[in-house]
């Protein structure tokens, strides 16, 4: 007779609430419900920066925890996700939720700013958990990410072999040549214009929001451009391999920022 292995047996108090769920299930003549991944799409890990932050992988049918959320759930043996079947209940229940999560911190603000609340891919999907929202997505000169990643930041999420830096730099932007924007929703920003032409692009984005610019009140208080100057250029500042440099211009063209002349 094989032995049980005595970690994967439920407790008493544990199979006596999934039979209290099945008893309550079964007297409403209602089956268990469970989630369906169909139609979702796994962006790829090197998407995001948050890697020692909570995240959830679903893939396959699947779900995989990391190990920030391993952490939190230290003591728990069993995790059953939530998911209403119903499509427009599950995103007008969502909104509800995010619109309360936001009023309890806003303090009165008719705008708050999040960083990287939505994923720069995909917007599509993401912008319908939202009655109102307005994204910017910043991206910048591929020869200075590379830099910084390598000898700066040296964050381990975006690689630092040149080649397979430039795979990973086309295969993140290339949905933007297929994927359809809502120009009214989300707006592209290049960090360098925020650097190079800053009353032009402040101006640009105060446009889109429909705000004054009157209403910038800590003007260059959070971003200075002529600290973030130091921020480009910065192959020509850091001691680098200068091949590696000319191997992106050469792949990467198209992603080149048109710097002013020194």
């Amino acid at each position: 007779m094989a032995e049980v292995d005595k970690r994967q047996e439920l407790s008493l108090r544990e199979v006596e609430l999934i039979r209290e769920l099945a008893q309550i299930r079964k007297e409403k003549s209602e089956e268990l419900e469970f989630e369906k991944f169909d139609g979702y799409e796994l962006p790829p890990r090197t998407q995001f920066s948050m890697v020692k932050k909570p995240a959830v992988s679903i893939k396959y049918g699947e779900m995989t925890f990391n190990m920030a959320c391993i952490r939190l759930f230290e003591g728990i043996k069993y995790i059953l996700p939530i998911v209403n079947p119903s499509e427009e209940k599950f995103l007008n229940c969502t909104k509800m939720y995010i619109e309360d999560l936001f009023g309890s911190v806003c303090r009165g603000a008719n705008t708050v700013m999040v960083d990287q609340i939505v994923p720069p891919t995909n917007l599509k999907r993401y912008l319908r958990y939202f009655n109102d929202i307005k994204v910017f997505v910043v991206d910048r000169d591929p020869r200075d990410i590379f830099v910084l990643e390598k000898y700066v930041w040296k964050d381990g999420v975006i690689p630092n072999n040149v080649e397979d830096f430039c795979k990973w730099f086309k295969y993140t932007r290339a949905h933007r040549k297929t994927e359809l924007f809502d120009d009214k929703r989300v707006c592209f920003i290049q960090f360098e214009d925020m650097v190079y032409k800053y009353d032009e692009t402040t101006k640009k984005i105060a446009n889109w929001l429909g705000f004054e610019l009157k209403e910038q009140t800590k003007k260059k208080q959070y971003f200075d451009p002529r600290r973030s100057i130091n921020n480009t250029y910065t192959w020509k500042k850091v001691k680098c391999n200068l091949a590696e440099i000319e191997y992106i211009e050469n792949e990467l063209g198209e992603y080149l920022y048109s710097f002013p002349s020194n």
